[in-house]
């Protein structure tokens, strides 16, 4: 509880940034979570970004719920924003880059895992249009994926 009330103090006094979103992605933290979507429920779902944000972090959080229906129920809801935000902008390689990274580290059982090839793809053609500190994310994350090579990026 204090730790809620710690991240919802500071997150009134900060900006949202890839960094902090990165690290709550890649880390294995429900605080890190928490702390980033309570930085992104500050600023709204008003912009397609945060959507992708959120849907993202939550779909990591929802390992974190204790009963097998409410990890569904997070992750599901997560995966709605996510595929909302790509659907609004099809080619943009960071959504669908969160996207591939989920497919490939969600339960089978899921079912969530059918669009890692055109994921890669997008990822692929756009990648050198992406931020510098984004590429590196991605060619990190290249050296354990089994769909993205370091080599084609």
């Amino acid at each position: 509880m204090k730790s809620m009330l710690f991240i919802l103090i500071l997150s009134a006094f900060l900006i949202p940034t890839e960094q902090s979103f990165y690290k709550a992605f890649q880390g294995n933290s429900q605080e890190d979570i928490e702390y980033a979507l309570a930085i992104l429920e500050k600023e709204g779902l008003t912009q397609t970004k945060n959507k992708a944000y959120k849907g993202a972090l939550l779909t990591k959080k929802a390992s974190f719920a204790k009963s097998p229906m409410k990890k569904l129920s997070i992750f599901k809801e997560g995966t709605k924003l996510l595929e909302e935000a790509i659907s609004k902008d099809k080619n943009n390689a960071e959504y669908r880059f969160l996207r591939l990274v989920i497919q490939e580290n969600a339960p089978a059982l899921l079912g969530y895992n059918k669009s890692k090839e055109m994921d890669k793809q997008v990822i692929e053609q756009n990648f050198e249009r992406l931020s510098r500190e984004l590429r590196a994310y991605i060619k990190a994350y290249a050296n354990q994926s089994k769909v993205l090579d370091q080599d084609t990026l």
